[in-house]
């Protein structure tokens, strides 16, 4: 396994909290990222933790192709957020002492923190939506509605799971779990939120943004209703270690 540029095994155990396992896995992510065929460089800056990423078709005027800086930990997650059960549990599986066992987050940790994470970018998404139908811009605002949906119901998969198998648009309203309340009304109102988000991100008729009023009114009150029942579950299954 390739070794990031710069960094000796001294110092990317320092970086990584003296663990060289934790490196290895850094490690696994940088090959991942060189083999992304917008990626063009990836650097490690040697005692810092962190990955600098140029891609080949993003030029920011006055800094060339430099892109922000990725933390070596979010990167880490970002990995192990796409991850399968099945993955998951083999990485649960390997024996201490192999070069490819368990990262120094405990296992648990890191989907806790996968899970808090999305549900962050789902509350996001909500106030961004909010702020959209108080300004009359009612096509634009159904999209954000759905995506806090979809990123609320994709951390209760992944929290029940253990994995992110169920990430599709089309498979995941039927991977809500089953201890849900009310599960059934969940799903139907996900199901619905993304046939509304389709019309109105794909079709441009009806062109008048007022046309949208009703429908974003509709799907701003059952996505509150949504990302509060599922948010819950979420946070029970964390907190019960479930």
């Amino acid at each position: 396994m390739r070794r990031p540029e710069g960094a000796s095994p001294s110092a990317a155990a320092r970086v990584c909290g003296g663990d060289y396992t934790w490196t290895l896995v850094a490690n696994e992510v940088y090959g991942a990222l060189s083999q992304i065929p917008r990626v063009r460089r990836v650097t490690w800056l040697n005692g810092q933790g962190q990955f600098h990423i140029a891609r080949r078709d993003v030029v920011c005027p006055g800094q060339g192709e430099a892109l922000p800086v990725i933390g070596l930990e979010e990167q880490v997650l970002r990995s192990f957020a796409t991850y399968s059960a099945d993955r998951v549990e083999q990485l649960r599986l390997r024996p201490k002492g192999t070069p490819h066992h368990a990262p120094t987050m405990p296992i648990a940790q890191m989907t806790s923190r996968v899970c808090l994470d999305r549900l962050e970018l789902s509350a996001a998404h909500l106030v961004v939506a909010d702020q959209l139908l108080r300004d009359q811009r009612y096509r634009v605002a159904i999209g954000r509605y759905y995506y806090a949906m979809y990123h609320t119901a994709r951390s209760a998969a992944f929290a029940f799971y253990r994995g992110d198998d169920h990430e599709k648009h089309s498979v995941l309203p039927q991977k809500l779990p089953g201890e849900l309340p009310d599960r059934e009304a969940l799903v139907q109102d996900l199901q619905y939120a993304r046939l509304l988000r389709n019309d109105a991100d794909y079709d441009p008729y009806p062109t008048s943004d007022l046309v949208w009023e009703q429908d974003a009114r509709a799907v701003a009150a059952s996505a509150s209703r949504f990302c509060a029942a599922v948010e819950d579950f979420v946070l029970g299954q964390i907190v019960n270690g479930e």
